[in-house]
């Protein structure tokens, strides 16, 4: 009896052992599945992401593409406002409308000239002939408008009075910018047209050197202030005209009574 009761305690603690060990690879064979579907799972959004990430990036690059000439428009348009911006010197009473007491600032960037003398330009064997009429002062410095007459002869004559001369009037304005620094626009109406030529206006009246729309530097356009008041006074061959152009570095004042016509 007592090898009997022997017999079944073994084989019940060898039995709760083979339940325990059982349970245990079950257990085991759980906890390996779980790892491997975490990776899996993880090893899928890896994928995932990186799909994402490159159909991102592929789109960022389409979306550039399609938009690259307005994106170069829109530089374009900053860095010409920013040139708008910046208002060439402003040494002298330049717009006096007394002729004889004033004087023109040539220089840099830009030709300051009086009210009602003209200002000679040429290219070539093209020539334009500016005056400013008229000047309002605005509300706030430096701002403001005025009214203008140009005259282009491109047949070589250098005749602004013959039947090939073309006239041109307008009204320009300097108002503030709307934004921050070179990201400014506006400004107010700031082309001057002569003929085929066109150059930015800054208040009172000041003429750009160089081409309205174009990058600041020397185009080939000469600039010489005369003392002349009516177009028939006006020589371009005069030999004492002085000619000068774009320079971002010097700057020369010169009384309009010294000036030739």
């Amino acid at each position: 009896m007592a090898n009997k009761g022997l017999k079944r305690r073994i084989h019940f603690y060898s039995t709760e052992v083979w339940e325990v060990g059982s349970k245990g690879n079950q257990q085991r064979r759980q906890l390996h599945r779980h790892h491997r579907h975490l990776h899996h799972l993880q090893r899928s959004q890896i994928l995932q992401a990186g799909i994402e990430g490159e159909a991102l990036v592929t789109g960022l690059l389409r979306w550039f593409m399609s938009h690259a000439k307005l994106l170069i428009l829109f530089l374009s348009v900053v860095l010409f406002t920013s040139a708008l911006a910046d208002p060439p010197h402003q040494g002298g009473p330049v717009g006096s409308s007394d002729a004889q007491a004033a004087h023109v600032v040539v220089g840099p960037r830009a030709v300051g000239m009086p009210k009602g003398i003209f200002l000679l330009v040429r290219k070539g064997k093209e020539f334009g002939a500016i005056k400013f009429t008229s000047i309002e002062p605005g509300e706030e410095k430096l701002m403001g408008k005025a009214s203008y007459e140009s005259f282009f002869q491109s047949d070589g004559s250098g005749s602004f009075l013959n039947a090939h001369a073309r006239k041109q009037s307008g009204e320009l304005s300097t108002k503030p910018l709307t934004g921050i620094g070179r990201f400014s626009f506006g400004g107010g109406k700031r082309k001057l047209q002569v003929g085929n030529w066109a150059f930015p206006y800054h208040f009172p009246a000041w003429v750009s050197m160089w081409p309205y729309g174009k990058d600041e530097r020397d185009h080939g356009y000469e600039f010489a202030p005369t003392s002349a008041r009516e177009i028939a006074e006006v020589d371009v061959f005069d030999k004492r005209l002085q000619w000068f152009r774009y320079d971002s570095n010097s700057s020369t004042t010169l009384l309009v009574s010294d000036l030739a016509k």
